[in-house]
């Protein structure tokens, strides 16, 4: 009985010698200020008292679970509470419905829409027909010619030079069943 109750016993360090691969990675110490009071309690050093190494790990984004609190910080947190000034009168501004007409119909400015976009067509010339057919040659027509539009010449257009096609017409009498059945 006196065997199960005794300790294990602790074991022997394990010491690697890191490889040249490893060494190039290794963060050097930050050099160790002088200590100018062996009172003073702010000198905090990367060893502890028994000269050993403290080992830091890099904290994650991952919630860890302790049974330490870490309530840190002032916990009388109150939400901000606004009181209205009940004086003022209120005042319909119709923010959210409110609009501007740039585009005046009347206006003469330069933002009208008569002078942004033009008119669409231009009066006639005798704006009362007088009932008379006066012939094809006669009628009105509406579409308004540029003329500042190049000429542009009339018939088939010349390819150009440095642009080739080859085209290949392909007729197999055997993929057409019309073809098959009537010749």
């Amino acid at each position: 009985m006196a065997d199960s109750t005794t300790e294990p016993q602790a074991s022997a360090p394990v010491f690697k010698k890191r490889g040249a691969k490893g060494k190039a990675n290794l963060r050097k110490r930050p050099a160790t200020p002088p200590p100018a009071d062996s009172d003073d309690s702010d000198y905090s050093s990367s060893e502890d008292e028994s000269g050993q190494r403290v080992k830091r790990r890099k904290k994650t984004a991952t919630v860890t679970a302790s049974s330490k609190d870490l309530a840190t910080g002032k916990t009388d947190l109150q939400a901000t509470v606004y009181t209205a000034d009940r004086n003022v009168p209120i005042t319909s501004t119709n923010d959210a419905t409110k609009h501007r007409n740039w585009y005046d119909e009347d206006s003469q400015d330069a933002l009208s829409a008569k002078n942004l976009l033009g008119s669409t067509r231009t009066a006639a010339k005798d704006s009362q027909p007088d009932g008379t057919y006066k012939g094809l040659a006669n009628q009105t027509t509406f579409i308004q010619k540029n003329p500042d539009a190049p000429n542009r010449a009339k018939g088939p257009v010349k390819a150009s030079s440095n642009v080739r096609t080859i085209t290949v017409m392909d007729f197999k009498p055997d993929v057409c069943k019309d073809y098959k059945k009537t010749g």
